[in-house]
């Protein structure tokens, strides 16, 4: 099965828009974030998928759990 990259925009994009996402937490005190919305996982990947976007801002990491898309692929895809 050929693997297809879940992130779709380009690193800086990604960054940016992580980073003040992280901000925004930091300001509310917020440690985890679970993005479940259409909207707002195409505004994080450029993608649209089955499933939850976590983003801890305590470790400042991000994680996708995907379900029924066994061929996307990348760092944190679970």
């Amino acid at each position: 099965m050929k693997q297809i990259p879940l992130q779709l925009l380009d690193s800086k994009a990604f960054d940016f828009r992580l980073s003040r996402i992280y901000r925004f937490m930091d300001n509310l005190g917020a440690s985890t974030l679970v993005v479940s919305d259409n909207a707002n996982k195409f505004y994080l990947t450029g993608r649209i998928f089955d499933g939850w976007v976590i983003i801890d801002a305590s470790r400042r990491d991000i994680r996708y759990f995907v379900r029924r898309q066994p061929e996307l692929s990348g760092a944190g895809v679970h």
